[in-house]
């Protein structure tokens, strides 16, 4: 079972961060950048974390789609094996 971190959700790697945790900072981030007046290294900084948050989202959905196929081939597979 996955170590859950006491650590704030933005100063998490988000390669350690399910895809909930992601998705809700991501969230958080996009909602920041379009309501608040910040410098513009800090809008910087936001970016990158998004960008950051997106790769790890794409990778989660890129895992669960594969283990969805193989699901999916499995369920084929025995269908076949009644035939």
């Amino acid at each position: 079972m996955a170590k859950k971190s006491t650590k704030p959700a933005d100063t998490l790697d988000p390669k350690d961060m399910s895809f909930e945790q992601a998705m809700a900072e991501l969230e958080d981030v996009v909602q920041s950048m379009e309501s608040e007046v910040v410098s513009i290294n800090h809008s910087i900084d936001q970016y990158n974390r998004g960008v950051q948050l997106v790769s790890r989202c794409k990778e989660l959905l890129g895992f669960a789609e594969q283990r969805f196929e193989e699901i999916k081939k499995q369920h084929e597979s025995a269908n076949e094996d009644d035939d």
